[in-house]
């Protein structure tokens, strides 16, 4: 038997707290980006669009950041003495709850109700081969991993009860037992595929997603009021055609980076 906390450095900040730095970084860009049009003259439109497209920009790395911390910080998986591995994601089981106090609060009482299964449940239930099949998800196969710069994901097929779903768990490198975990869930890959690593990808979607953005973009900017070279009354409807964009090339982005297809 065998626990990996995914956890590796219980010391770190909670998400909430990061959440917060995310929020003050936001405030600050704003505040510095204001001082700057003050002094230097700039014009207000072109701050408000620097000022978006900087907010943008540290929003979304801040929130997969955040995505990956917190992950991490509520979950664990589990092997019993008869080979079966469950994952177990404490904040699963917990409400959902809106702001900064409510994040703060779900991971605390996550970090607790871990503990609890870490000092209590777990020891006993896993000597016993099967003994949490139904209770908490099983990892029945392995599709994919992911090497990335802070760990790896891998995209595994969970089953609890009679349902089956696809789920992508983030690894740090500074987890206990990494390499034993990874011997788990290789024993698990998908043998429909030749390996768990992920064969060479087409680029081409990619490439081609990323100049539609980038051409809505430019449009964008083209028909600011503080541009002109296009009808500014074009700004609007572009700038929410290039939103979509954006998000749909982020999702791609982010399940390429995952593993996820």
């Amino acid at each position: 038997m065998r626990i990996w906390l995914l956890n590796g450095r219980p010391s770190r900040l909670p998400a909430a707290a990061w959440a917060l730095l995310l929020t003050l970084s936001e405030v600050g860009i704003t505040a510095a980006l204001s001082v700057a049009a003050l002094v230097l003259e700039l014009s207000v439109l072109l701050v408000s669009l620097l000022l978006v497209l900087a907010v943008t920009a540290v929003l979304i790395a801040g929130a997969l950041a955040l995505g990956r911390k917190y992950s991490t910080s509520t979950a664990l998986l589990a092997r019993d003495t008869g080979g079966h591995l469950y994952y177990i994601d404490a904040a699963d089981r917990l409400p959902y709850r809106r702001g900064l106090a409510g994040l703060w609060r779900t991971e605390q009482e996550a970090r607790h109700q871990l503990a609890a299964l870490w000092e209590r449940e777990l020891p006993d239930a896993l000597q016993e081969d099967g003994a949490l099949t139904g209770r908490y998800p099983e990892v029945v196969s392995l599709l994919s991993l992911r090497e990335v710069r802070h760990g790896t994901y891998a995209v595994c097929m969970l089953r609890l009860s009679d349902r089956q779903y696809r789920r992508t768990l983030f690894l740090p490198r500074e987890m206990p037992y990494r390499a034993d975990l990874f011997h788990a869930l290789e024993a698990r890959w998908d043998r429909a595929a030749q390996s768990p690593e992920l064969p060479a990808q087409n680029p081409l979607p990619l490439l081609l997603s990323g100049a539609a953005v980038l051409l809505l973009v430019a449009l964008t900017v083209l028909s600011h009021p503080a541009v002109g070279r296009l009808p500014d009354t074009l700004y609007f409807p572009l700038l929410a055609v290039t939103s979509l964009a954006v998000i749909l090339l982020l999702c791609l982005l982010l399940r390429r980076h995952r593993g996820e297809e």
